[in-house]
């Protein structure tokens, strides 16, 4: 377990899910969220949008679930 303070922290990463997918990579099953619209919001750490990825046969950026620590629903999605 790693300790970070505040400004370590990647900024908040705020999108909608459109649902997750499995992929093959080097002959190991990872899951990815598929999000759509990914923007950040600004804090005092590092940009958030530079742990998505894009693969060409997906519509949409990836995130991977074993890199997420948190996720929140936002209010207006209620």
């Amino acid at each position: 377990m790693y300790l970070l303070n505040e400004d370590e922290w990647p900024h908040p990463v705020v999108a909608k899910c459109s649902g997750a997918v499995t992929l093959d990579e080097d002959a190991v099953l990872q899951a990815y969220l598929v999000l759509d619209g990914a923007t950040e919001i600004k804090t005092g750490g590092m940009p958030g949008l530079q742990y998505l990825i894009n693969r060409p046969e997906i519509t949409g950026k990836l995130a991977s679930l074993a890199d997420i620590c948190e996720i929140d629903m936002m209010p207006e999605a209620l």
